[in-house]
């Protein structure tokens, strides 16, 4: 993550969950649609990291302290680009 590139490692979707080579952390979002009971749909989202070892936790908690107030702003635009389109497509 704290890297320029992101040091991204390919894998198959499959070994995501077995992956813990040491120095990487690892994220996953998620997105989940839950019904409302006035007929609406709530939509959340959730980030989730993993961290291989101590030293990749704190070199995380540095990274994350300053990214964390922009992947809010970026959190937040997906979120009303999301509600922006599925509103249009209830007028229709």
């Amino acid at each position: 993550f704290w890297t320029p590139n992101g040091n991204l490692q390919a894998f198959n979707p499959q070994e995501f969950g077995t992956f813990d080579a040491d120095g990487f952390a690892k994220g996953t979002w998620n997105f989940e649609l839950t019904p409302a009971p006035n007929g609406c749909t709530v939509l959340t989202t959730e980030t989730r990291v993993w961290c291989s070892t101590d030293v990749v936790l704190r070199k995380f908690k540095r990274y994350w302290f300053f990214i964390r107030p922009f992947s809010n702003l970026i959190r937040k635009a997906i979120l009303q680009a999301i509600k922006k389109e599925a509103e249009a497509a209830t007028r229709i």
